[in-house]
């Protein structure tokens, strides 16, 4: 069984300013995504989508993938979230050229998101058959 861990975060962020980039005890606020997706170990790959290169940048230096920016039209204020997934698992399936069982979207301002709850939810997904889950 093969999982991705996208993580998506766009620079134009309209209620807090550069919000993903907001330090949190001296730590960027995508951080804690990127921590609790490798922490939990339960990821074949952890790949973030952005169209900011200080957020690229910064997914790197914690452990995220991340080699593209994300294109305009799926940054814009009105982009669903599920394109910009299903634009990731695209991308990403032609990278690591695996094919991906599940997808599990992070979202980065929920740095409180406990690694057990990850986890948790996930089996509860699978025991439960389900075709999604949203928390």
């Amino acid at each position: 069984m093969k999982i991705l861990c996208t993580i998506c975060g766009r620079k134009g962020s309209k209620g807090v300013r550069n919000k993903n980039l907001v330090k949190i005890k001296n730590k960027p606020l995508i951080y804690y995504s990127i921590k609790q997706a490798l922490k939990s170990k339960l990821f074949d790959e952890i790949v973030v989508s952005t169209d900011g290169a200080d957020i690229q940048k910064t997914a790197l230096r914690y452990g995220a993938s991340c080699w593209f920016l994300r294109s305009k039209k799926l940054s814009n204020d009105n982009a669903p979230k599920i394109p910009v997934i299903k634009d990731t698992l695209i991308r990403s399936e032609k990278y690591f050229n695996k094919i991906f069982d599940y997808v599990i979207d992070l979202d980065i301002s929920s740095p409180l998101r406990k690694t057990e709850d990850i986890k948790y939810a996930f089996k509860k997904f699978l025991i439960n058959e389900n075709d999604n889950l949203f928390s």
